[in-house]
């Protein structure tokens, strides 16, 4: 997976989006409450790549986020 690779290249935390958005049974959290799961999840110094894409929230990680890779899978 890229961003395991890209973490132990950087040695930065991998913070995958979906475990913070699903509760078991893949049961979707609030979106504010997947505000709070990832300011809690992504490290204060910046450093950290965010694996998934929860459109709901991408707004605050871009504004965060000094690089972005989107993937285009088609």
């Amino acid at each position: 997976m890229l961003s395991l690779e890209l973490g132990r290249r950087l040695q930065v935390p991998v913070v995958h989006l979906d475990q913070l958005r699903f509760r078991s049974g893949w049961q979707s959290v609030e979106t504010a409450e997947l505000l709070g799961h990832e300011q809690r999840a992504l490290p204060r110094d910046g450093r950290w790549i965010a694996d998934g894409n929860n459109g709901a929230t991408m707004e605050t990680r871009l504004a965060a986020a000094d690089t972005i890779i989107f993937l285009d899978l088609a």
